[in-house]
C-alpha cells in the first residue's frame, strides 16, 4: 500500500513532526518510539499507595554569609555570581532526569486529580516536562485540608510528615491547551504535536527556566504563543539549546525548590503542601574553605539546607 501525498502542507507538517521526534531523542539522550506506549493502567497503583511528582513555580532558596563563628573555623565568603560557585552548585547537583506530570484544570483554573488515558472534549489540561538537575531531601510538612469522603461530604483531613523536594536548577515546558477532540493521546510533547497537527487541541505554549540566567540564556528564550507543531519544535529545540549552556562561563545558576512528591493525588493535600513549601524558607551559605588534602589551595563548598541568619536585635517600642 502507498502513501499519498496531496499537498505541500502535508508535506511540510510530516517534516516538523520529524524534526521534533529527533529533537526530543537528542535531548532525552534516548530514542523515540514509532508506536505511543498504553496509558499506565490505574488499577497497577491503587489510590495513595505511589508518590506523584508536582512541579512548583521556582521557590527562592536563601542565600547567607557565613556567621562570626563559621568564620573563625576558616571559613571565608564566596562570590554567589562567580564561575566558581557555578560549579561547585553544579557539582552538588549530581542528579538529573525529565519529569512529566499532566492534570486537568477545572473551573474555577485550579488543576485537579492527574489524568491517565485519553483526551476528552472540551476538557481543559495542563502538561508539564520538567527537565531537572537537582539534590533531593525531605521536608516536614504540618497541613491541614479538606477532603469528600463516601458521604460526599467535606471533611478536614490532617497530613503530618516528611515529603520528598527537589532543589535545584532546570528547565520547564509548560502547555495548557482544551481539547477539541475526544480519544486523543496527549501523553507528552510528541503526542501534542501530532494532535497539533489535526487541529484537536487549542491552548498556549511556554519555556521557562528554573534557576538559570544570564546573557546567552536570555537570547535563546523562544517567543511562542499558540500550540502547535512548530512552536512545540521551537520549544523542544530552545530546552537543549539551553541545557547545553549551562556549565559556560556567563551562565549563572542559583537554586532553587522546583517540585516535590506527593504521598497522595489528592489535589487539596497537593495544594496544601505546595502551600506550605511557598512559605518555607530554606538557606544555603557558599563559602570558601581550606583544601583537606592540601591546605596551600581553596575549594568552594556550599552548606545547603543551613541555619537562617541569625535575626537582629528587635526594636524596643516606646
Amino acid at each position: 500500500m502507498s502513501l499519498s501525498i496531496k499537498t505541500p502542507a502535508t508535506v511540510f507538517k510530516l517534516i516538523l513532526l520529524l524534526g521534533l521526534a529527533l529533537c526530543w531523542a537528542l535531548i532525552l539522550a534516548g530514542c523515540v518510539s514509532s508506536q505511543l506506549a498504553d496509558p499506565i493502567d490505574p488499577k497497577i497503583h491503587p489510590r495513595g499507595t505511589t508518590y506523584r511528582y508536582q512541579p512548583l513555580n521556582p521557590t527562592t532558596v536563601w542565600i547567607r554569609d557565613p556567621t562570626e563563628e563559621e568564620v573563625a573555623d576558616g571559613w571565608s565568603d564566596a562570590d554567589e555570581t562567580s564561575y566558581e560557585f557555578n560549579k561547585a552548585l553544579l557539582r552538588d547537583l549530581d542528579t538529573e532526569t525529565v519529569r512529566i506530570a499532566m492534570d486537568t484544570l477545572d473551573g474555577s483554573a485550579s488543576l485537579s486529580a492527574g489524568v491517565v488515558g485519553a483526551s476528552v472534549k472540551g476538557q481543559s489540561y495542563v502538561l508539564i516536562v520538567d527537565y531537572i538537575k537537582y539534590i533531593t531531601s525531605n521536608q516536614p510538612i504540618d497541613t491541614h485540608y479538606f477532603s469528600y469522603g463516601e458521604d460526599d461530604q467535606e471533611h478536614e483531613e490532617h497530613f503530618n510528615g516528611a515529603v520528598p523536594i527537589y532543589t535545584g536548577i532546570g528547565l520547564r515546558i509548560r502547555a495548557e491547551f482544551k481539547a477539541t477532540e475526544s480519544g486523543l493521546n496527549i501523553s507528552g510533547l510528541p503526542a501534542l504535536a501530532i494532535a497539533a497537527s489535526v487541529n484537536g487541541i487549542s491552548g498556549r505554549l511556554t519555556v521557562q527556566t528554573l534557576g538559570i540566567t544570564g546573557p546567552e540564556i536570555t537570547a535563546l528564550m523562544p517567543i511562542l504563543s499558540d500550540i502547535s507543531v512548530s512552536s512545540i519544535q521551537s520549544a523542544v529545540q530552545a530546552v537543549g539549546a539551553i541545557k547545553a549552556k549551562i556549565y559556560e562561563d556567563s551562565t549563572t545558576v542559583y537554586p532553587k525548590i522546583v517540585g516535590f512528591e506527593s504521598p497522595r493525588d489528592n489535589p487539596e493535600l497537593i495544594r496544601a503542601i505546595a502551600g506550605a513549601l511557598y512559605a518555607t524558607e530554606l538557606w544555603v551559605c557558599p563559602v570558601v574553605i581550606k583544601n583537606p588534602e592540601d591546605p596551600a589551595k581553596k575549594i568552594h563548598w556550599i552548606n545547603w539546607f543551613s541555619s537562617p541568619p541569625e535575626d537582629e536585635e528587635p526594636v524596643e517600642e516606646e
